[in-house]
């Protein structure tokens, strides 16, 4: 599981929807990996991550192509580590 969390804080880091400076990244959003993993779990992360944009603070209209695009991107690389990592436990 820690390879996991791990994993997800270098998307979130990457991704960095509020712009904060690269070293601030890694810690900015580990707070939010715990809700990640159950978005994950229940199979409603894309809605997670459209809620926490909104959450934030930032403009997130799910009309807009690219901010949409980019929300499903970060989604599916996401859910691609955590499909993973299931088929590692077994």
């Amino acid at each position: 599981m820690k390879k996991l969390v791990r994993e997800i804080n270098l998307v979130l880091a990457g991704w960095n929807p509020i712009g904060v400076d690269g070293n601030v990244a890694m810690s900015e959003y580990q707070g939010y990996i715990g809700s990640i993993l159950t978005a994950l779990k229940e199979n409603r992360l894309l809605l997670y991550l459209e809620e926490l944009l909104l959450e934030l603070g930032l403009e997130y209209d799910s009309t807009n192509e690219l901010q949409s695009m980019e929300v499903r991107n970060v989604s599916e690389v996401l859910e691609n580590l955590y499909k993973n990592w299931k088929v590692s436990q077994n």
